[in-house]
């Protein structure tokens, strides 16, 4: 049962991660008090990722945990790596933030191929519980 939600969890986060983000202003015009430093106060996925001062530290441990996991070559990161989000309130609900970057090279001796990553945050442990490197 476990298995089948994780599977089931990841189709849609997939589906989920071709979505365009919304352009435009942001509807918070005012951050929520606490948000900045207690990710459980923020009321949407834009502003934890706006305003939680430790998310910031995300992309940078994404990138890492890529580079280790990484079997076809060294990623190329494009500008901004994993500022991809999903909308909605899912992170500050759950927990577990997502964050993507929708194509990254990666470089061997004799290839470059490409792929989505889609780097599993957990906010509660301040850690990466998941990667998945997706060809494109």
């Amino acid at each position: 049962m476990r298995h089948t939600r994780a599977i089931f969890g990841l189709c849609l986060l997939l589906a989920a991660c071709d979505q365009r983000p919304a352009t435009g202003p942001s509807v918070h015009l005012v951050a929520t008090p606490g948000c900045a430093s207690d990710w459980t106060k923020c009321t949407d996925n834009a502003e934890l990722v706006r305003d939680y001062g430790e998310w910031k530290q995300v992309p940078g441990l994404c990138q890492r945990a890529t580079e280790i996991k990484s079997q076809t070559g060294a990623p190329q990161w494009l500008d901004r790596p994993f500022s991809a989000t999903l909308p909605g309130n899912i992170y500050v609900s759950s927990g577990k933030a997502v964050a993507i970057a929708p194509d990254v090279a990666f470089v061997s001796a004799d290839r470059v191929s490409h792929a989505k990553v889609v780097c599993e945050f957990d906010l509660k442990q301040h850690a990466v519980t998941s990667l998945y490197i997706v060809p494109l």
